[in-house]
């Protein structure tokens, strides 16, 4: 069993930003769906990019070996804040809202972060502009967004 599961975290972080955002919608990795309303804007969503273990053998223990090994893993946050229309329009609901998840990215500053016990740290490893594509039906629809990127150590 491993020392935090993959689903406790993506869904400690869609609940913390579901308390401490302005976001209409969180979905967490088992929530995702295959269109976006826009009654559902703005939107986050929480899922599992990456894991990379420690290669030197660090554990969670300082002495006599055995513990858990130390992973880091990677997990993004796309934020979807508009659909892309008039630029300085869109540019205004995306910076207000990445503003407020500065600051509850930034008041994660003791364990257990996100509410999950085992998230040693966190390191916010970019969060950028994107212009996401969505198909709805046969036809793209383009949303002005971000996309966070979260790398947690974890033991």
């Amino acid at each position: 069993m491993p020392s935090v599961s993959i689903s406790a975290i993506c869904n400690g972080i869609a609940s913390t930003f579901e308390s401490d955002v302005d976001i209409v919608t969180v979905q967490s990795y088992d929530e995702l769906t295959e269109s976006i309303n826009r009654a559902d804007l703005p939107l986050i969503q929480v899922y599992w990019e990456a894991i990379q273990w420690d290669t030197t053998g660090n554990t969670d223990r300082a002495t006599f070996g055995g513990g858990v090994r130390s992973k880091m893993i990677t997990i993004h946050v796309d934020l979807y804040a508009a659909p892309r229309s008039h630029l300085n329009e869109n540019m205004g609901d995306l910076i207000s809202q990445i503003d407020s998840i500065i600051g509850v990215l930034e008041e994660e500053n003791a364990q257990p972060f996100f509410g999950v016990y085992g998230i040693k740290s966190i390191d916010i490893a970019s969060i950028d502009r994107v212009i996401f594509e969505y198909t709805s039906g046969t036809s793209p629809v383009w949303y002005m967004g971000a996309r966070i990127v979260l790398n947690l150590w974890v033991f």
